[in-house]
Order: C-alpha cells, then sequence, then structure tokens
C-alpha cells in the first residue's frame, strides 16, 4: 500500500470520524428569545432562537400548548437548527417577533424543508387574537396563499406590535425546523437564484447522465449502466427532497412524496452497490465480499415489507438505518480497496469524500458551527454534484486501464499466438520434411528392386524416355545394354532359388561398380534380364562398358554353400541418335534385345553390336 493511498484514507476516516461527532449544548427552560425585526434586514435565521417541546401523543391543542404547565417544560438550547431525526412525536416550537419600527410590516416565515407531511403555524397578537394556517406535503398547493415548495406563512406586525408564534410539525421523515424570515420582495429573488443553482445542479446531472449513457452504448460495460441508473435515481431523489415532485408532478397528492421518496432511496442503494461490485471488480477480484454485498442488496426488501405492509413510520426509520448501514459499507469496500492497492479506488473514494465533505457542512450548520450560507446550506447538493463528476472521471480511468490491461493482454496474447504459430509452423515444416523424404523413400523403394537393389522395371521405363527426350535437345548418342545370364535355369534347378537370388545379387553387383558415370543407370528388366542407360555415350563406349562387365563376370565367381559358381552373361549393345531419328526408345530396346540374342545363338558369354 503506497503513501498516496495511506494519506487519502487517513483524509476518509477522518471526514467520517467528523460527520459522527454532534456538538451538543446545555439545554434550558423558561427561556424565550425575542428576535426584533427592522426594515433594515431582509432576512433572518431564526433557528438558533427556538424553543421547542415534544408531543409524544401528537394531541395536543394550541390553546394546551400555550398553558402555564406547557410553557415551563419548553427547551432553548441554541441549536442552529432543529434536528429530531425520525419519531412519531410531534413538535412544538415557539419564537417571539417584534416590528421595531413605527409603521406596519409585513414578514414571511419559511420553513425550508418541502417534505413537512404536516405544518401548523400559529401566532398571537398583543391583543390575545389567535390566527393559524396550515402547510405541509399533506395539503394540496392550491390551499397556499404563497405557492412555493416550501410552506411560507405571511405575517402581519402593527407599529412596534410583538407577536407569539408557535409552529407545530409532524411528519414520517425526518423531523427539523430550519425556519427564516424573508421581506416579501427580497424572497422572489433568493428563489429565483435558488431556481438557477438547481438548474444548474440537475443540468450537471442530466448532462452526465447522456454522456456516460452513450458511452454505455458503445461499450456496453454495465459499470456504465448502474453508474446511470445510480446518478438517475438520486437525482430523483433530490427532485422529490428539494420538493420538486410536490410543486409539479402531485400538487394535490403530497403524500405521494414519501412513497417516491422510499422507493427512490431503496433503488439508490441498490444501484450504489451494484455499481460499486461492477467498478471495483468486486466478483473477480474479492469472490467472498462479493457475496456479502449480494447479501446486502437482497436486504433491500426487509424495510420494504415494513413500510407497506406494517408502518411507515417504522418502515421509514429502517430503512434509514439499510441506508447508513450501506454507505459505511461501500466505504469500507473503497478503504479495503485502497489498502489492497486497486487503482480504481482512488477516484471512487475521493468521490465519496466529496459528498461526506457535502453532508458534513451541512450537519456543522444544523447545529450552529457554520453559518447559514448557500454553499454550506446546499452542501450535499455541491458535494454530490461532485461525486457525480469525479465517479465519472472514476469510469473514465477505469476504462483506460481496462483499454491499457486490454492492449497488453492483446500484445501478450499476439505474442504467444505469433509464437505458437511459429512453432507449429517448425513443427509444420518438420512434418513436411519427414513426409517428404518418407514419399521420396517410397518412391525410391517404388523404383528399386526389392531383390538387387538396383532400379526396376518402372524406373526403367520412365528415365529412358526421359533420357531419349535429353538427348535429342543435345543433340547426342544414347547407349542401351541388354544383358541377360547364361544358364539361369540350371542354377535354380541344380542349387535351388535361393541360390538364383545370389545369382542376381551379384550380377547387379558387378554392374553397378563398373557403371560409374552418375547419368548411367543398371535396372531389372526381369527375371535374370537387366539393362544399362548410357546417355551420351557412342557404339564403341558402350561396346568398352559391356566387354568390361562380361570379363568382370568371367574372372569372379560366387560362393555359396561352400560351392564356388561362376557366371557369364551374353551382352546385346545398340547405339542411336534421337536428334537424327523419328525412333522411339522401344526401337532401342528392340535392336539391344536382338544384339543379345544373337550372341547368346552364337555361344553366349560374348557381346554383340547391334
Amino acid at each position: 500500500m503506497d503513501f498516496r493511498n495511506i494519506r487519502l484514507l487517513g483524509n476518509v476516516l477522518l471526514i467520517i470520524g467528523l460527520c459522527l461527532i454532534c456538538p451538543v449544548k446545555s439545554a434550558y427552560a423558561d427561556s424565550y428569545n425575542t428576535i426584533l425585526l427592522s426594515d433594515n434586514s431582509k432576512f433572518y435565521s431564526i433557528a438558533a432562537d427556538l424553543a421547542y417541546f415534544e408531543d409524544a401523543s401528537d394531541r395536543l391543542t394550541i390553546n394546551e400548548i400555550t398553558s402555564k404547565e406547557i410553557q415551563s417544560r419548553f427547551v432553548n438550547d441554541g441549536g442552529a437548527a432543529r434536528n429530531f431525526g425520525t419519531t412519531i412525536s410531534s413538535y412544538w416550537f415557539r419564537i417571539m417577533l417584534k416590528n421595531t419600527e413605527g409603521s406596519p410590516a409585513t414578514w414571511w416565515l419559511e420553513v425550508k424543508d418541502p417534505l413537512l407531511d404536516r405544518v401548523g403555524v400559529f401566532y398571537i397578537n398583543e391583543k390575545d387574537e389567535l390566527k393559524s394556517r396550515m402547510y405541509g406535503d399533506h395539503y394540496p398547493l392550491d390551499s397556499r396563499d404563497i405557492k412555493t415548495r416550501n410552506p411560507v406563512m405571511s405575517l402581519d406586525f402593527l407599529p412596534n406590535e410583538t407577536l407569539d408564534v408557535y409552529i407545530n410539525i409532524k411528519t414520517y421523515g425526518v423531523v427539523h425546523a430550519p425556519i427564516f424570515l424573508w421581506k416579501p420582495q427580497a424572497y422572489p429573488k433568493q428563489a429565483s437564484d435558488l431556481q438557477i443553482r438547481y438548474g444548474i445542479y440537475y443540468g450537471i446531472i442530466a448532462a452526465l447522465l447522456i454522456y456516460n449513457m452513450m458511452i454505455f452504448f458503445s461499450v456496453r460495460d454495465p459499470s456504465y449502466f448502474y453508474y446511470c441508473l445510480f446518478i438517475t435515481v438520486y437525482a430523483f431523489c433530490r427532485f422529490c427532497y428539494n420538493g420538486f415532485s410536490y410543486q409539479y408532478l402531485w400538487p394535490n397528492n403530497g403524500h405521494y412524496n414519501l412513497v417516491a421518496v422510499f422507493i427512490a432511496s431503496q433503488l439508490y442503494v441498490v444501484c450504489m452497490l451494484q455499481f460499486t461490485r461492477h467498478f471495483m471488480r468486486i466478483p473477480k477480484l474479492f469472490p467472498r465480499l462479493n457475496k456479502f454485498m449480494i447479501f446486502a442488496i437482497s436486504m433491500v426488501f426487509v424495510p420494504m415489507i415494513i413500510f407497506f405492509f406494517f408502518n411507515k413510520g417504522t418502515g421509514v426509520r429502517a430503512n434509514a438505518f439499510y441506508l447508513g448501514s450501506t454507505i459505511l459499507l461501500v466505504l469500507s469496500v473503497g478503504i479495503f480497496a485502497l489498502y489492497k492497492n486497486i487503482e480504481e479506488a482512488r477516484y471512487f473514494m475521493l468521490a465519496w469524500v466529496a459528498l461526506l465533505v457535502g453532508m458534513f457542512m451541512f450537519q456543522l450548520m444544523m447545529f450552529g458551527i457554520l453559518p447559514a450560507k448557500s454553499f454550506v446550506l446546499y452542501g450535499q447538493q455541491i458535494g454530490s454534484a461532485m461525486e457525480a463528476i469525479l465517479l465519472s472521471f472514476a469510469l473514465a480511468h477505469r476504462m483506460r486501464l481496462l483499454t491499457e490491461e486490454n492492449e497488453r493482454m492483446q500484445k501478450e496474447s499476439n505474442e504467444n499466438l505469433e509464437k505458437h504459430v511459429n512453432e507449429r509452423t517448425n513443427e509444420l515444416n518438420e512434418a513436411m520434411q519427414k513426409l517428404s523424404a518418407a514419399n521420396q523413400l517410397l518412391k525410391e523403394n517404388n523404383f528399386n528392386d526389392g531383390l538387387t537393389g538396383v532400379r526396376n522395371r518402372l524406373y526403367f521405363d520412365e528415365h529412358c524416355s526421359k533420357e531419349w527426350l535429353r538427348c535429342r535437345r543435345e543433340i547426342s548418342p544414347i547407349t542401351l545394354l541388354m544383358v541377360d545370364i547364361d544358364h539361369f535355369k540350371s542354377i535354380n534347378d541344380n542349387h535351388g532359388h535361393l541360390c538364383g537370388d545370389y545369382a542376381l545379387r551379384f550380377i547387379a553387383d558387378i554392374l553397378q561398380d563398373n557403371v560409374r558415370r552418375p547419368g548411367d543407370v543398371v535396372a531389372r528388366y526381369g527375371g535374370e534380364e537387366f539393362v544399362v542407360i548410357m546417355p551420351n555415350t557412342t557404339s564403341a563406349g558402350g561396346s568398352v562398358i559391356a566387354e568390361n562387365i562380361r570379363l568382370a563376370l568371367e574372372n569372379k565367381a560366387f560362393e555359396f554353400h561352400d560351392d564356388l559358381i561362376k557366371l557369364t552373361v551374353s551382352i546385346g549393345c545398340a547405339t542411336d541418335y534421337p536428334a537424327k531419328t523419328d525412333r522411339s526408345p522401344n526401337n532401342l530396346i528392340d535392336a539391344a534385345d536382338s544384339a543379345m540374342y544373337s550372341a547368346k545363338r552364337e555361344g553366349r558369354n560374348q557381346v554383340k553390336i547391334a
């Protein structure tokens, strides 16, 4: 694990630890702050001055809340925003507002959370007159005097008048009270600026979605598919959280918000886990961890069953626990991947750090440590946009790594293939050489006489025709000797056929000893007859070779079973000039054969010239 990974891992753990730290201030009772309203200010954040009371039964009325017994139980701990998590209780908040101007004034009170189910605003003037208004996404948008995403109520002040304001909040989701006061002329401008910021945010998400969806259709990588689902579902979650779904999709059916947010958050978890599995190559690199993540995905049905079939509030809390657990799981997977030096983990963890920083700043604002500036108030949107951008970069970086790995594997594959092809080619060449040698040997065997080792009749017929044509081209003579063993039958009769075989081999050896030129060929013609082809040889030269053969046999004998056996031959010699005649090789053979029979008739053991 290198230094960069260690440093990044340390930063991640630091941010996670800070997110878990919740600064707590001591509470005190019977203390109500009064906000002095001046025309010199256009905006007040009054959450830090709110006193609150928990109504566990959710049955108390405004008359009971204003009783002395309940008033003594209100608490003000100085928090910048009241955040009580998911609870079945309703909460009452109280604040004193005083118009310090000598003229009537109007202020708009905004509860900056569009997902609150029920928001009751009650205020009592100095004449003890009570006025009230009900807001929340369980009430139609048309019922509001000021039709905005967030509950907004107009408060009218007489000169120097003080209003005692009570706000009752009940919701299935997170109970908190980010409450602000606006001058009517200032509110539209900040709402318009906010719409622009939201437009930029959703524009970034849409651009990333379109860009990565096009890449997915091009490369078909599942990581891109789950990334597109991930940011789409998260953007829809933000769309609902920001109140746009209530404002534009179902303004008269706000209870759809709870169901939409619940289902979207479930899909968000599934897509987040699936994206993490595929992006970090968990199934390939860490099979056991992959099984655990699949189990975590299957657990999505537990809060869903609780929400739809048992109790919605319990289902929301179970879903919040499930969402938090899976985020910790994803962070743990990222940290583990960093530890294992997985290249993709760096961008992945940077993306999650960006989201955590946004959430962390928002939490610090909630507890009054950071001011409610735009970059703090909308830190989660900024963080999620940065997360989406960094994850897109991470996908591009991963694609580059995969491309380089594929190129490396392709190069290795090509090298291995080339090596394999060369090996196979060498093996094939070697096999072809062996086959060629075997064919040559087979051909030699087909052209050789099995008994004597000289060429056979098949070879003689083919070779004689070739030499005839060559001598015709070269205008040279060709001589043919026809050799026949004298009294060969008597050898077989007196000594047996085995002796006859020895005699044939003996004759063949004598012929080869006397016919030594490369172009001259000795062949067995049939039975006890042999032929000698001598291209570029005149009749005189042929007769000399023939006589040498005859004398060699006459002066030499072979031994068989302690018997010395002498042989003689009758030789016919014929010469022709192929370029000067229309005759064929058969005419040359006939002439030599006739001369050989002439030698036999005249007493054998002699050479006759045709």
